[in-house]
C-alpha cells in the first residue's frame, strides 16, 4: 500500500466532503472535517539560531491528583475558561476573550509551577483558537488532525 501524499489525502478529503454535501443536498457548512489548510504563496524565512538547538522527543508529564486545571471554550460568549481545583475542590475559575491574558492571571491567581503553567498556555491557545474557528474545544486532544494521520496524537 503506497503512502498518500498530503495534496492526495487533502484532495480526498475535499472530495469525502462535496460528495456528503451533494447526498445532503446541502452545503459542508458545519459538517465534521479533519480538513483545514492553511497556505502561503512564499516559503517562510529561515529561523535564525543562535546556538545550535537541542533536539527534545517526548517529555513525560508531571501529573499531580491534588491540583489540576480544567479548561473550556465557551463559544456563547466568546471566551475561554479555566478552573483551578485542589484536592478536588473548585478554588476559581478565571475567563476572558484573550488566552494569554487567562493564562497570566491564573498563574499569578494560583500560583502554578512552571510546568503547569506551560500546560495551561498551550491548552488555553487551543482553546481560543477553537473559538476563532468555530471548532469544539477537547481539553489533551489535538485541535487540528491532518487526514492522513490515522489519530493524531503523536505524542507531545
Amino acid at each position: 500500500m503506497r503512502r498518500l501524499t498530503s495534496h492526495t489525502a487533502e484532495a480526498r478529503e475535499a472530495l469525502r466532503l462535496a460528495e456528503t454535501a451533494w447526498q445532503l443536498r446541502s452545503t459542508e457548512r458545519g459538517m465534521f472535517s479533519r480538513l483545514l489548510v492553511v497556505k502561503q504563496d512564499v516559503r517562510p524565512p529561515r529561523a535564525v539560531q543562535a546556538a545550535e538547538a537541542e533536539e527534545v522527543g517526548y517529555v513525560e508529564p508531571k501529573v499531580s491528583a491534588d491540583q489540576y486545571l480544567v479548561i473550556n471554550a465557551d463559544h456563547e460568549r466568546g471566551r475561554v475558561v479555566v478552573t483551578f481545583f485542589r484536592d478536588g475542590a473548585p478554588q476559581g475559575a478565571l475567563a476572558g476573550r484573550h488566552a494569554l491574558s487567562v493564562a497570566r492571571a491564573a498563574v499569578r491567581r494560583f500560583g502554578l509551577d512552571p510546568e503547569h503553567a506551560a500546560y495551561l498556555g498551550y491548552e488555553l491557545a487551543k482553546a481560543e483558537m477553537s473559538l476563532k474557528l468555530g471548532k469544539t474545544y477537547v481539553q489533551d486532544e489535538p485541535l487540528l488532525v491532518v487526514p492522513w494521520e490515522r489519530n493524531g496524537n503523536q505524542g507531545c
